[in-house]
């Protein structure tokens, strides 16, 4: 466990890691322990014990201080009767303690005290304000006279302007999402303007049709009956008559065709027995060949690109895929013969 003074100091750095932590606290230990040995020294020096401030006097004026400090006169300090004796008449500027003002504490301040705030009267009205300034700071005291502390009026402040900025904030967020409201209602309302401009057009289109269409002049019933009774006895007569591309007896013909054009022969015999019939057809774009061919073999061509070392093997080697290389002007090749 830390004392209370190096815990002071080690919490006011604010170390980030409990490493800094550590070595914080063991070099407030080791000013203490080097400290000690010249405040011993410098207490037996009656000059010394006469200073304001010094820190051999600090536990002997924490003891026999019983006033507070006051929130309008800071710096000033009120001593009791017994240290007038040994102290200088004058007020003095104390040096920053590590006192709590509140519990009397060692290990922390007054505006950090978790214990509850003490209230008490101020022994008197600094002679140094003016009346001005008193009856200005009269208006901001409670009706009992307990000035408010500086802690409560931070607070008080820091709370305030918390809740001004916070509602800053939430004013600024209601105006862009009405803006944003206003925005998607026009969207919304040009969007039903051009929907009902589009029904509108619509619905006058389908009007000017449908009039046109009842303006055109139907036919008559009865002439469609008779047209669809005319159709009616034309197809049945069709459907009786036998088909003949060109037939046997003329009188039989829908048309009267002379004898003479008569071409009844084309329509081959049924009777008869069929005869294999060979036609040498000829296609255009085709070859004509007259003697038989006993097999076909597809010939593809194809380059093949190869690599450096691979065409130092074929060289040398006198080989490849395809067979053996010979050589014929300047180069090495194949011989490029079908085999079958």
């Amino acid at each position: 466990l830390l004392r209370p003074d190096t815990r002071y100091y080690v919490k006011l750095d604010n170390p980030a890691t409990f490493e800094q932590a550590v070595a914080k606290a063991q070099m407030v230990e080791q000013l203490l322990a080097e400290a000690t040995p010249s405040h011993q020294a410098l207490a037996t020096n009656p000059s010394y014990r006469g200073k304001s401030g010094s820190t051999c006097e600090t536990k002997l004026q924490r003891q026999n201080y019983r006033g507070r400090r006051n929130p309008f006169n800071r710096g000033q300090v009120n001593f009791s009767q017994q240290s007038r004796g040994r102290l200088p008449t004058r007020l003095v500027r104390a040096e920053p303690t590590t006192g709590c003002f509140n519990c009397e504490g060692d290990d922390h301040f007054s505006r950090q005290c978790p214990s509850p705030r003490v209230t008490r009267r101020t022994a008197g009205k600094s002679s140094l304000r003016s009346s001005s300034s008193n009856r200005n700071y009269s208006r901001i005291l409670p009706r009992d006279g307990i000035p408010p502390s500086r802690y409560d009026r931070d607070r008080e402040l820091s709370q305030a302007l918390s809740i001004g900025i916070e509602s800053f904030r939430r004013l600024s967020q209601i105006r862009a999402l009405s803006i944003s409201l206003q925005e998607n209602q026009s969207a919304l309302e040009r969007s039903d303007a051009r929907v009902k401009e589009l029904v509108k057009r619509n619905e006058e289109l389908a009007n000017f049709t449908f009039e046109q269409s009842s303006y055109i002049s139907m036919p008559q019933v009865e002439l469609l009956f008779a047209v669809s009774m005319l159709l009616y006895f034309a197809s049945s007569g069709a459907l009786l008559t036998t088909a003949w591309l060109c037939p046997r007896d003329p009188a039989e013909a829908l048309a009267r065709i002379p004898t003479l054009c008569n071409c009844s022969w084309i329509i081959p015999p049924v009777e008869e027995t069929k005869k294999a019939l060979s036609v040498h057809i000829y296609r255009p774009n085709t070859r004509h060949y007259d003697t038989a061919a006993h097999l076909y073999k597809v010939v593809t061509q194809s380059v093949t690109l190869l690599s450096l070392e691979s065409c130092k093997l074929m060289i040398q080697h006198h080989k490849c895929e395809c067979g053996s290389m010979t050589w014929s002007n300047d180069f090495w090749a194949t011989s490029n013969s079908i085999i079958i």
